[in-house]
This record gives C-alpha cells, sequence and structure tokens, in this order.
C-alpha cells in the first residue's frame, strides 16, 4: 500500500470515529489521493496528502441545493 493512500485511510477513519453521524457519505479516491467527504449540513470536505507529507484540505458549502456536488 502506498504511503498517501494509508494517512489518508487513517484521516477518513479518524472522521468517522468523530463525526461519522454527521457524515452522508465519503469517498476515498487512491488516484488522485483524494478523501472526499459530504456532511448533513450540505459541507463537502475535501483533503488531499502530497508529496511534502503534508494534509491540504478544501470546504465547499453553499446554500444551493446540489452547489457542492
Amino acid at each position: 500500500m502506498n504511503l498517501p493512500f494509508q494517512y489518508l485511510q487513517e484521516a477518513r477513519l479518524l472522521l468517522i470515529e468523530n463525526v461519522g453521524n454527521e457524515i452522508i457519505e465519503e469517498e476515498l479516491d487512491e488516484s488522485i489521493y483524494q478523501l472526499r467527504v459530504l456532511f448533513k449540513t450540505g459541507i463537502m470536505l475535501y483533503i488531499r496528502y502530497n508529496e511534502y507529507h503534508e494534509y491540504g484540505y478544501h470546504i465547499s458549502y453553499s446554500l444551493k441545493k446540489g452547489d457542492c456536488s
């Protein structure tokens, strides 16, 4: 298993353990080393792990239905 994917799996498990009841869906894309999490509030969280051994994240939220998907 490659290291970036392993770190993203650990981040996924931490999110599920701590806020799993707030998550609607999550997807771990190994091809681009990205974890995407959709919360009940409509917030979309993207987490990536880069070649510098750092996490990066992006949060999207819009009041318009379906705007973040």
